[in-house]
């Protein structure tokens, strides 16, 4: 026999995210997808998120902030995979652009020279420019610039074209 399931009104949904948001910053659109999911209206949806909103649950910027952080920090993502990220979760592109910006370009070319340099005894390949392509597609897909994978892997020995295999 289906289960029935109970469809919470306002102040009970505005209660439940309310402590959800509390634990951790959460995406507008998250939220209104997890009304959904519970069968609310969009009205009611509509003003629990106001609710949220004017109570400082939730809040686009910081967010957004946060989701660079932590993506940046514990995931190791680069800015292209966390724009994309941003954007799937409907987050208005000048705020994304606005914290992208505010990434620290030294501890950038860090994260993805550690990335690199942890990555290159794994890859094989037949030659040294089969290696380094494999490395770039890599890195590529962690959401890096091409330009700067560039230049971090000509200013990494070993892999500056110089013939030389090994990185040390």
């Amino acid at each position: 026999m289906p289960k029935s399931v109970k469809i919470p009104s306002v102040a009970e949904a505005t209660r439940k995210l309310a402590a959800r948001c509390a634990v951790s910053e959460q995406a507008p659109d998250d939220l209104v997808r997890k009304m959904r999911s519970w069968g609310m209206s969009e009205p009611d949806a509509a003003a629990v998120m106001e609710q949220l909103v004017k109570n400082g649950f939730v809040n686009e910027a910081r967010y957004v902030q946060a989701y660079v952080s932590d993506k940046l920090q514990y995931a190791r993502w680069g800015r292209l995979k966390i724009a994309q990220g941003l954007h799937q979760k409907g987050l208005p592109p000048a705020l994304v652009q606005d914290a992208l910006a505010g990434i620290d370009e030294a501890a950038y070319a860090a994260t993805l020279r550690q990335l690199l340099q942890k990555q290159w005894p794994a890859v094989r390949g037949r030659n040294l420019y089969e290696r380094r392509a494999k490395l770039v597609r890599f890195a590529v897909g962690r959401g890096f610039e091409q330009h700067l994978i560039f230049d971090c892997l000509d200013t990494m020995p070993g892999l500056g074209g110089d013939g030389d295999d090994e990185l040390d």
